[in-house]
């Protein structure tokens, strides 16, 4: 499972900083509070319950796909040197 996952800005709570997201075909509530600007229709990177970016939806593929790649290499690192 990535650490850093996609989603889909549904609803936002200003008063309580957090937002409703779209995630992983379900919906989650996540705070908002490491964001300048967010709204509703945006996507966001989200890590442990943090929105950590909003991004458009190719810099998110591309930034998850990144990330797999990373991990992908790290494994191998780490298979290769035992």
């Amino acid at each position: 499972m990535p650490l850093v996952r996609s989603a889909d800005v549904l609803a936002i709570d200003r008063k309580s900083g957090t937002a409703i997201v779209e995630l992983d075909g379900g919906k989650a509530e996540v705070s908002i509070l490491l964001l300048d600007k967010v709204g509703s229709g945006d996507q966001v990177l989200v890590h442990l319950g943090f929105a950590l970016s909003r991004v458009d939806p190719a810099g998110a593929t591309a930034t998850l796909e990144l990330i797999a790649s990373e991990a992908a290499l790290d494994g191998a690192d780490k298979v290769l040197a035992a």
